[in-house]
């Protein structure tokens, strides 16, 4: 199953529709925008709706708005899964759009950088200047995001190059000079190889003492051996998501929502720093 197909069949669950729910019955009394919806397929019903009824529009925008603001103001992540269920025709239109110039390899990729320029669209919306037709400006920006980050993937690529290039002039210079301290050299190989730099292991106290209170977590139902790794991977060895779910064989959409509920789960519990003693 691709990234994409994953995430829709996560995002429409009877399970995700659930909580989808319990979190608009609680977003309603912060928004009275919200209050005119029994549940969250009433509120797609509108969301989704292409009718020029201005009356519709309006309300589409005010309830979209309300739904940007809970996300910027922080919701855990369930304004984020409400707006990506209600934007996700736009989304897969972009997609669609741009996986057939892609080799099938790709398209996961593509789908994860399209979620990325989606959450950077909703963080940057500027919600008191822009308070109408929301979702094509939301999509607007989730292209223009796309493109900052295809521009900024292509700078770094060539400064990489560059780099590179000048290295090796530079490790021919070195070698010219006979008489140069050997200990000064540079090591091409380091200046050459990319890639993202290995994160610095954890202070050994600091992992054990994680470990023992993740352990007792998992003991108790908190928390799963999956949550475990996702945790002690990100905050104690500097990983990212995508590393950490390639090697449990999830996608790192799972592994941020997963990650983020862990999170939650045992703040809720522990208090806002879980992992000391």
């Amino acid at each position: 199953m691709s990234y994409r197909d994953e995430a829709r069949r996560d995002l429409e669950s009877n399970a995700a529709r659930k909580v989808q729910n319990e979190y608009l019955n609680e977003a309603k009394t912060r928004h009275e925008a919200l209050r005119q919806f029994e549940t969250v397929d009433d509120l797609l019903v509108l969301l989704r709706n292409r009718d020029a009824d201005p009356d519709k529009n309006d309300k589409k925008d005010v309830a979209l708005l309300a739904l940007v603001v809970e996300h910027q103001q922080g919701s855990g992540g369930r304004a984020f899964a409400l707006l990506a269920v209600a934007m996700f025709p736009k989304l897969d239109r972009i997609y669609n759009a741009r996986r057939h110039v892609l080799d099938k390899r790709e398209h996961d990729d593509l789908w994860g950088r399209i979620v990325d320029a989606f959450a950077d669209a909703l963080e940057r919306y500027p919600v008191a200047r822009r308070p109408a037709r929301v979702a094509a400006n939301i999509e607007g920006d989730t292209l223009a995001a796309l493109r900052r980050a295809r521009e900024r993937e292509d700078r770094i690529g060539i400064a990489a190059t560059n780099f590179a290039i000048e290295a090796v002039e530079l490790q021919r210079e070195l070698e010219r000079t006979p008489d140069a301290d050997v200990a000064r050299q540079l090591s091409l190989g380091n200046l050459v190889q990319q890639g993202r730099e290995a994160a610095a292991a954890p202070d050994p106290k600091e992992f054990a003492v994680a470990a023992r209170k993740l352990d007792r977590f998992v003991a108790a139902g908190l928390i799963d051996k999956d949550d475990r790794a996702l945790i002690l991977g990100v905050h104690l060895y500097g990983r990212t998501l995508r590393e950490v779910a390639a090697e449990l064989g999830i996608s790192r959409e799972t592994a941020k929502k997963r990650h983020q509920r862990a999170k939650e789960k045992l703040r809720e519990v522990h208090g806002a720093d879980p992992l000391k003693d």
